[in-house]
């Protein structure tokens, strides 16, 4: 398996944007947030900016390892701001279709206040999962692994 960075690589072939779909990142399709991260790449590449504000996508057809086509569009332009939508296709069918704001750096963005951490079951408690059915033959699950001991207590007070 590639590293993420370049799984989500998007080139231009000299007439449109590319990606390769990583066949490690499945289970019985590309992994959703795989593809997200494609299109955020692809619009990021074209954006005069580099903040990105908001992401959405809609997932519409399962995609399958190879080639797709990465189409971006602007939809609104600004001093501060660009609107884009990308449009992830294999074959002529869409795959995921995402819209972004990108802004300016000198812009602000959300504010987040720290809040105390829940209660969790320790990785080293839970049983291996390893999917099931026709899932557990991807090979997604050949790279995740159970942390290695000791694993540190995570503290209860507010983390940042």
């Amino acid at each position: 398996m590639a590293g993420f960075v370049e799984a989500t690589a998007v080139r231009n072939d000299g007439v449109h944007d590319r990606a390769l779909i990583d066949p490690d990142l499945f289970i019985w399709g590309p992994f959703g947030g795989y593809l997200a991260a494609l299109a955020m790449r692809a619009m990021a590449a074209q954006s005069a900016f580099d903040k990105p504000a908001t992401f959405s996508c809609q997932y519409l057809n399962v995609g399958k390892a190879g080639t797709e086509r990465v189409e971006v569009e602007f939809l609104k332009r600004g001093r501060a701001a660009e609107c884009l939508r990308a449009t992830l296709r294999q074959d002529g069918r869409p795959l995921l279709e995402a819209q972004s704001w990108i802004i300016a750096d000198r812009l602000s963005g959300i504010e987040h206040d720290d809040g105390l951490a829940p209660f969790a079951t320790t990785p080293c408690e839970l049983e291996d999962w390893h999917g099931f059915g026709e899932e557990a033959k991807s090979p997604i699950w050949h790279h995740i692994q159970r942390p290695r001991l000791p694993i540190p207590a995570v503290p209860q007070e507010a983390l940042p």
